[in-house]
């Protein structure tokens, strides 16, 4: 059963961050992550096209490392919402954590290309931009995922 305060978040439109912020207090004040995935499961059930609770359901379900699933709901909020930068950096870090880092790096440029200003998108982009110039120099590759992305 979801919760009238998730209920109620559900409903209104907030900020990437508050969205955040009100997923990783619940996983907190709970102490349960699954309960929280189970919330975040039970309002998609009743609005399917919410990006925040796609979004959300995504960082619980990457904070159990179920990065496949992660992947999978932070692109449905994408299809939701495809200019949103923090969605295409989130994407890209779960990507990375599932081993996919071309597809990441492709991720973080994009998110980095939408808020040039964002100076987490920058080292972020920067930083992996930098492992796949020393791994090409280097000759090796990236490990390949069990399943694919």
């Amino acid at each position: 059963m979801i919760s009238p305060r998730s209920k109620r978040a559900l409903a209104v439109q907030i900020s990437w961050w508050d969205r955040e912020n009100l997923l990783h207090e619940n996983c907190r004040s709970k102490g349960n992550v699954d309960a929280a995935i189970a919330e975040y499961r039970e309002g998609l059930r009743l609005n399917p096209e919410n990006d925040s609770a796609h979004y959300n359901l995504g960082i619980a379900l990457g904070a159990k490392g179920t990065f496949g699933e992660a992947i999978s709901e932070t692109r449905a909020a994408l299809r939701l919402d495809p200019k949103n930068p923090q969605l295409h950096y989130s994407l890209a870090y779960w990507l990375e954590k599932y081993g996919e880092r071309e597809k990441a790096l492709g991720e973080y440029r994009i998110a980095y290309t939408l808020k040039p200003e964002n100076s987490q998108f920058k080292r972020a982009y920067e930083r992996l931009a930098h492992k796949a110039k020393s791994r090409r120099a280097s000759g090796s590759t990236a490990r390949k995922p069990e399943e694919g992305v």
